[in-house]
């Protein structure tokens, strides 16, 4: 690992965020940061507008708002990684907040725990807990993808590790702070340090699979990765992309994932990752179906229908 210098205190927080889809979701983000505690500990703001036309006077009416220097970058003419890039190569904070448009703060909660872990000068990339709108739990960290993950998908392993983390969470149990694979890229917080000396986010990854190629990068020169359950805030997981299609979303976080362990570990693992997620798929399809005829519920019929247009879509 190289040698970096210890820096306690930090004077310039950057929140970048990258702009796709709907334009309210921007505007509820920008309406709930406004008079909210964290707003001042963030210098600056830099929106990379990743779609063709431009703001509506609306948004850039909250955007004016702003009290601090803000920005507007057009398109970087790829996918999120690319935006990330052009909005860093633009900031000019010591910290990077990386944000995606579908979050929003809210009055009771906040990420001001996540910089105080920068005071240790190995620590490059720390993550909130992400809430839905609802204030429950989801996924805010992850492992690297690999066939072992993929096994862990096939024995449901996965899933009884999320049920378990959202029932101690809605009984206010959190645990600390500790070291994680990879921080979900809805919002992270990122060392610029840590972020040139990686090269910034690979965009050969034109949506999806980016955060966990960037962490992966970052763990290999030795940065920590921190995930800080402490600080909360909103994602509307999904606002963006699976709104699209869902068999289209499927397909996309699948490629992702086999070009993420193709870079990493080989043509080989990535053709076993693709087998045991198929399987993974096809058995949660199967599961699902039957519990939507015993329990026909609208909630299990749309799961049921859901996991069988994510098999239909992965398996041609």
């Amino acid at each position: 690992m190289c040698r970096r210098k210890s820096v306690v205190n930090f004077h310039r927080v950057s929140l970048i965020v990258v702009h796709y889809g709907e334009e309210d979701l921007l505007i509820r983000l920008l309406q709930s940061l406004q008079g909210h505690g964290d707003a001042a500990l963030i210098e600056e703001l830099v929106v990379v507008n990743n779609q063709e036309q431009g703001l509506s006077p609306e948004a850039l009416r909250w955007l004016s708002g702003w009290a601090r220097r803000h920005r507007v970058l057009g398109s970087a003419g790829g996918g999120y990684a690319a935006a990330v890039n052009r909005g860093v190569a633009a900031a000019a904070g010591d910290i990077l907040l990386i944000a995606n448009n579908d979050i929003r703060w809210c009055p009771d909660s906040s990420v001001r725990a996540l910089f105080p872990h920068f005071r240790d000068p190995a620590v490059g990339v720390v993550g909130p807990q992400l809430m839905y709108p609802d204030g429950s739990w989801q996924r805010s960290y992850g492992p690297f993808p690999s066939p072992l993950t993929a096994l862990a998908s096939c024995l449901f392993l996965d899933s009884m590790e999320h049920v378990v983390a959202s029932f101690f969470f809605r009984r206010g149990l959190r645990p600390r702070a500790r070291v994680v694979d990879y921080i979900d890229g809805a919002c992270m917080a990122v060392r610029r340090t840590c972020f040139e000396e990686v090269g910034g986010f690979d965009e050969g990854f034109t949506f999806y699979g980016e955060e966990a190629d960037f962490c992966f990068r970052a763990s290999r020169r030795g940065w920590k990765v921190l995930w800080e359950p402490e600080a909360r805030i909103v994602h509307l997981r999904g606002a963006t992309s699976t709104r699209v299609d869902v068999g289209a979303y499927a397909r996309r976080l699948l490629e992702a994932q086999c070009r993420f362990i193709n870079k990493h570990y080989g043509a080989r693992p990535e053709r076993c990752y693709r087998r045991l997620i198929r399987w993974a798929v096809a058995e949660r399809a199967i599961l699902y179906r039957w519990i939507a005829r015993l329990y026909p519920s609208p909630r299990w019929q749309a799961r049921a229908e859901e996991a069988r247009l994510r098999y239909e879509a992965i398996s041609q």
